[in-house]
This record gives C-alpha cells, sequence and structure tokens, in this order.
C-alpha cells in the first residue's frame, strides 16, 4: 500500500471551561473530561500522572458534568451536562481504566447541567444535588451504588447551580455551599450550618486531607476559605496565584496532598485556559502553564536543528495588543519558554532557524518599525541580541528563508514601512555574522505579506504570491541563485494570494498553504511547476505558520483562528495516525479479566500502559512484540510473536500497574505496530498454568 502525505490535526490538551475533574486514587492521576472551548463543546479525556498530560480516549462531547471517583469500585462516575443544545443530558457514564461504559438504570436523576456530585466513602455511594434542569433551577438529592439511582430528598437547601460540594471524610459528612449557606448531609436529611460565607458567584470545593477540612475556592474572586465543620476561615495565600476566572475545575491528588485548579476562562484574557495549578502549605503553585499559545496573527515561526523543535515568538492577540511572549514545539508538546530578555512585542516580524539558534528581523508596533536583530537559542531557553556592524532598513511583513544547502545563509526581501513598499534584496552569512545588500539585475515588484522557501530541489530559494496592499495579490514565482532573481513560468499555479505560509519540504518539495481570501489549499513546488494537492483533511482558512521538521519526516502548521479565538497545530507529511487496539479477550483470575489499556504512541513520547482488575499485590510482566499470533494456552490465548521484551512489575492493593515505555523519536517508526500484553501471577486464572492473561493491545506507532 502507498502511503501518501497528508494533513493530520495533533492532538492537544485545548484549553478550556466547564471540564470535569476527578481524581482516580486507584491509578494515581487526574481524569479530565469535556468542557468547551471557543464555541466547540469538547468530548477528550485526559490524565495527568503528576507529570504531563496524557490524551486516553474520546466520549459524547458534554460540558458543565458532574463527576467523581467511585474508590468501592475503583471507577469515575460522570453524569448529565450539556452538549450546548437546550437540553441537558441524564446519561450516567463510568470509567474503569480502560474505557467508557454507560450505564441504563431503569430510575435516573432529570436531565441536568451544573450539578454537584461528590462520593460518600462511609456509606459506599455517589450523593447528586442540583443543578439546572430544561425548564430551571434543581434543588433534589439522588444517590448512585453502582447499580441503581435512589431519590432521597425532593427539597431541602436551595435550588441551585452554582453551589459547591466536598465529602468531609474525617466526619463523615457532605458539605454543600449554595450562595452564603453551608448545608450538610448526613445521608438521612440537609442540616443548615452555617450563614457566614460571602456571596460568590463561582466555587468549587475539595476535602484536604493533609489538614482534615473543606477548601473552598471561588475562581471568579481567587478567595480561599477553610471549613472544619463549624467555622468557615478566608486564607490569604502568599505570592503568586491563578488569574480570576469562571469555570475552572478543582480536584484534591490524594497522594500527593494537594488541591488542583485546572483551566476555566480567564477574565483578563477573556480566553479559556490550560494552566494547572495547585494549593499545597496555604500556597498556589504553578504546575503547567498550558500546552497550547494563545490565538494570533503577525507572528513568525522558525525550526531550530539542535534540538529539532520549532519556535514561535509575538503577533497580536484576538484583542489587537501585541505579544512578546515565546513558545517552543519540542517533544510532541508546546511549551512556554520563561525568558528574562527577549524582543520587543511586536507583529510582522520573520525568523529563520540555523543550528542550535534561530534569528528574528524587524516587525513593527503600531508606532514604529524596527531594524533589531535576535538569536533565541531553545537549549539555553534565552535570547540575545545581535549587532551587526550593518543592518538592513527597519521594515515589517518582508520574507527571509535560507538561501542555500548549507543553511548558513539567508536571503531577505521586501517588506513595508513609513513610507510603503520595499523590494530590496539582503543576505546574511551566519558565519561572518554580516549583512550585504544586494543589487541583483532583476528582482520581484515591490511587495508584502509574500512567502519565500529554500527548495531542496533547485537548491534555490522560491518566492510566492504577496499583496502591494493596494491593488492586488501576486500570483508570481520568483527564484533566488545567491546572485540574481528570476521570474519562472510555471504551467500550473496557486491563486494570487497573500499571508500564505511556505516552508522547505519533508519529501524533497517545498510546501505552501493557505492565505488571505481566505484559503486552506495545499501545493508543492516540484522544482520547476506547482502541483496541487487534495488531502483527504485540511487545516482550516485562517492565519497559518508553518515549519518544516526534516528529521521528523513532517512539516509542522500552526493555525490560528482569532474569530472563535482557537489555534490547532497539524502536521503534513505520512498519514500514520497514532493508535490502540485491543485484540481478542483476556482470560479470568481471582480479579475477574484483567484489562490492559494503553496511551496513543508518538514518536518521543511515553506510552503508558496500565492494567486493572488483576489479582492484588501480584507480579506480572508485560510483554511487548514486534508480531502478532493467537495460539492456545490452556483455556486461554497468548498473542505475543516475533522479538519480545518483558517488563516486570507488581499490582497494587487494588489490583493495578502502570508502566511508561518511551517511544523512540525516529521517523522510521512511523507505521509500525507493536503488541502488549500482560500475565499475572494468579493461581485461580483460568489458563490453568497459573496464569491470568489480559487480552492484548495492538499500538500502532504515529505522529
Amino acid at each position: 500500500m502507498q502511503i501518501v502525505d497528508d494533513w493530520g490535526l495533533i492532538q492537544e490538551l485545548a484549553p478550556r471551561s466547564g471540564a470535569s475533574l476527578s481524581y482516580d486514587r486507584t491509578r494515581d492521576c487526574l481524569v479530565l473530561v469535556g468542557g468547551r472551548t471557543g464555541g466547540a463543546v469538547l468530548g477528550d479525556h485526559w490524565e495527568h500522572d503528576g507529570t504531563r498530560w496524557a490524551m486516553r480516549s474520546t466520549t459524547y462531547a458534554l460540558e458543565a458534568a458532574a463527576s467523581t471517583y467511585d474508590a468501592r469500585r475503583n471507577v469515575v462516575v460522570r453524569f448529565g451536562g450539556t452538549d450546548g443544545s437546550p437540553v441537558p443530558s441524564d446519561v450516567t457514564s463510568e470509567w474503569d481504566g480502560v474505557q467508557w461504559v454507560t450505564k441504563n438504570p431503569s430510575a435516573r436523576p432529570s436531565a441536568r447541567s451544573h450539578a454537584g456530585m461528590v462520593y460518600d466513602e462511609a456509606r459506599g455511594v455517589c450523593v447528586l444535588y442540583g443543578g439546572a434542569g430544561p425548564t430551571g433551577l434543581l434543588g433534589d438529592t439522588w444517590e448512585w451504588d453502582g447499580t441503581t439511582w435512589v431519590q432521597r430528598m425532593v427539597t431541602g437547601p436551595p435550588a441551585s447551580a452554582t453551589h459547591a460540594m466536598a465529602y468531609d471524610a474525617r466526619r463523615g459528612r457532605t458539605v454543600l455551599q449554595v450562595g452564603p449557606e453551608t448545608h450538610e448531609w448526613d445521608g438521612t436529611s440537609w442540616s443548615k450550618r452555617s450563614m457566614s460565607l460571602p456571596l460568590l458567584s463561582d466555587m468549587s470545593m475539595v476535602f484536604d486531607r493533609s489538614l482534615g477540612v473543606c477548601l473552598l475556592v471561588s475562581p471568579s474572586s481567587m478567595r480561599t476559605f477553610t471549613w472544619d465543620g463549624a467555622n468557615w476561615t478566608e486564607l490569604s495565600p502568599a505570592g503568586v496565584k491563578p488569574s480570576m476566572r469562571r469555570g475552572a475545575s478543582l480536584a484534591y491528588d490524594e497522594t500527593r496532598q494537594r488541591a488542583v485548579l485546572f483551566g476555566g476562562a480567564d477574565f483578563s484574557a477573556f480566553r479559556e485556559t490550560s494552566d494547572l495549578w495547585e494549593f499545597r502549605s496555604s500556597r498556589w503553585r504553578l504546575l503547567d502553564e498550558g500546552t497550547v499559545p494563545p490565538p494570533r496573527n503577525g507572528a513568525a515561526m522558525a525550526v531550530c536543528s539542535i534540538p529539532q523543535s520549532v519556535v514561535l515568538f509575538g503577533g497580536a492577540d484576538v484583542f489587537g495588543r501585541l505579544l512578546a511572549d515565546t513558545w517552543v514545539w519540542g517533544e510532541h508538546r508546546w511549551y512556554r519558554a520563561l525568558t528574562s530578555l527577549s524582543p520587543s512585542a511586536r507583529r510582522g516580524h520573520s525568523m529563520v532557524g540555523f543550528g542550535w539558534n534561530v534569528v528574528l528581523f524587524g516587525g513593527e508596533n503600531g508606532n514604529a518599525y524596527w531594524n533589531d536583530m535576535w538569536a533565541f537559542s531553545p537549549l539555553a531557553q534565552s535570547w540575545f541580541p545581535l549587532v551587526p556592524s550593518v543592518l538592513p532598513p527597519a521594515r515589517s511583513e518582508h520574507a527571509m528563508s535560507a538561501s542555500d544547502a548549507s543553511g548558513q545563509r539567508f536571503v531577505l526581501f521586501g517588506g513595508r514601512d513609513k513610507n510603503g513598499l520595499l523590494s530590496d534584496t539582503w543576505t546574511w552569512d551566519h558565519n561572518s555574522g554580516t549583512w550585504t545588500h544586494e543589487l541583483p539585475a532583476h528582482r520581484p515588484p515591490a511587495r508584502f505579506a509574500h512567502g519565500i522557501a529554500f527548495d531542496e530541489v533547485s537548491k534555490r530559494a522560491i518566492l510566492f504570491g504577496g499583496t502591494d496592499g493596494a491593488t492586488k495579490d501576486f500570483g508570481d514565482t520568483w527564484s533566488w541563485d545567491g546572485k540574481d532573481w528570476t521570474q519562472l513560468a510555471p504551467t500550473r499555479s496557486p491563486t494570487p494570494r497573500s499571508n500564505h505560509a511556505m516552508t522547505r519540504g519533508v519529501s524533497g518539495r517545498l510546501l505552501l498553504f493557505g492565505g488571505d481570501g481566505p484559503l486552506s489549499d495545499t501545493w508543492e513546488w516540484s522544482g520547476t511547476d506547482w502541483i496541487g494537492r487534495t488531502p483527504r483533511v485540511s487545516p482550516p482558512s485562517g492565519e497559518a505558520l508553518l515549519e518544516s521538521l526534516v528529521d521528523h519526516g513532517q512539516a509542522l502548521l500552526v493555525s490560528s483562528r482569532l474569530v472563535v479565538r482557537e489555534i490547532d497545530t497539524w502536521f503534513f507529511g505520512p498519514a500514520h495516525e497514532a493508535r490502540t487496539v485491543e485484540v481478542g479477550t483476556g482470560c479470568s483470575g481471582s480479579g475477574g479479566v484483567p484489562a490492559l489499556g494503553a496511551t496513543a504512541a508518538t514518536l518521543g513520547s511515553p506510552l503508558r500502559v496500565e492494567l486493572v482488575r488483576g489479582r492484588a499485590m501480584a507480579p506480572l510482566v508485560l510483554g511487548i512484540a514486534t508480531a502478532s499470533q493467537d495460539i492456545a494456552v490452556g483455556g486461554c490465548r497468548l498473542r505475543l510473536a516475533g522479538s519480545i521484551a518483558f517488563l516486570p512489575a507488581a499490582t497494587n492493593a487494588d489490583g493495578f500497574v502502570r508502566a511508561n515505555v518511551t517511544v523512540p523519536r525516529s521517523a522510521a517508526l512511523l507505521g509500525q505496530h507493536a503488541w502488549i500484553q500482560s500475565f499475572v501471577l494468579d493461581l485461580a486464572g483460568a489458563s490453568g498454568i497459573g496464569l491470568a492473561f489480559s487480552s492484548a493491545v495492538d499500538v500502532g506507532i504515529g505522529r
């Protein structure tokens, strides 16, 4: 089968509000599901193991669903929520560590969103209260035992969809805060306890086991309180704290003894966030600033080869405010580089990569045009100014590209300044650190917002398109050979355009995408002609930045859509999807049939493998093979063949174990498969040889 290049969306933890967040005690991870980003309701499911987020599955899209962890049955329970339609959900679903299972009890709470739900440890039931139904606020109380929903109270505390709930494990009470009123549920009735808390518009609550009190956080005001069963006490955390926001999610990480706050819609930035904070020892601390840059236009992006990564800087946000933030794509994720020194906030600048560094030149801030020059090192995580004796005149919306195969020279053409359009050509020699003003016999007409990239086939820089800002967009193609410009005459060509994205192609062909129009078409340059591509899927139209990661065998595109305030990361290259598929059935033991699950296997990222329902405190091995078979072993099926590696491990008291395997960063692994199966020491195993088997997992390696 021929593998063709195609566009693929890289799955990222999108900024969001209204997500469901729970802590899975058995598997020691945060479970984050759904929420809303921009205008879209999400159905993705992510987990954080204390170090990083990993996508586990997709489920039906919902925001404002109630969720909690049932420690008796070792499942995350989710109820209700809304997909954005007028009628909310009344579905109960559970995550057992491998899959989401929809429950269908004969009786259930009415459809609702924004309900509160906690797990009552003493009684082994999930307690649900209130929420917003299709016709108004609700104030009823229900309990779920894993099989049946039972309505315990028709009325009680005031009906509400903005309340906060937590289970006080020290006192065996469910604590509910509705407006200024504090109520407690003992399993039989609600009792009103306090009216002393101020009126807060947005609240979340957890039980802090390290302090033995309930911790209430108001993300909209970032005020923090504790409830000891008799009194509320406001805390005054020192140091930094999360920005004020609405729709943030709060959970308690029992292993690390900390409350964690995720995401929400930031009031100051007017957008959803994906930052993760911990509250411990009366202080807030940032754990993860977020996985994607905010949407923007007028930014610049360049690839650095050591280590191979993509650097994005600056631009203007959805409100036109100029940015001076630096983001790096590496290890299959975005992270923000917190530099002490950087270029000033700007848009319209250009960047080119050179070995260990990327180089930035020019741009503007709305009042002035710049001709300063900076270099950024992903290794050192720092910017430093370059001060050559001669610099090109100030400008913005120019284009720069490598101009020879060595990658040590680049060419700059055109742009605009305060006086109008430019058509000058400059070259930079990175070895000598000097600019040269070239005076070629031929040159393209003056323009800005054009594209330029180095063509591996002809070994020349290729320029396409741009605009004069007044009468027309250009659709001409030019090449730079180091001395002169030559206008080319391809038989086919993209339509005239500006603000398109171009990069040197990973398959030996220069790649062009999109542009103003808005356009979302894909083209490749053969060395003599433009070839239109028809991928199965394409990034949406919007401002796009494109760079080639040659060692990874892909081009990386960042698509920013300011109208819906979203930013996506796409790759273009051989279409290999990271996936995991269960193969066959398991072989039961004393804990039931062990179930094996795995996260998506992407280059350079940890592959998380987890086993649930094994025998408690039992030795086991995880077998990893390069081929699959189907051989009967007793009453079970062995699925592994080929070269096999074994990872020894042991289950915990809940019959659970996790192992991480790093997938090497090698493009040769794309599209390859591995098969994983677990073997648990269990004399009651149906295999007849003292083992219980899990089903196998077919792991397809992708991006």
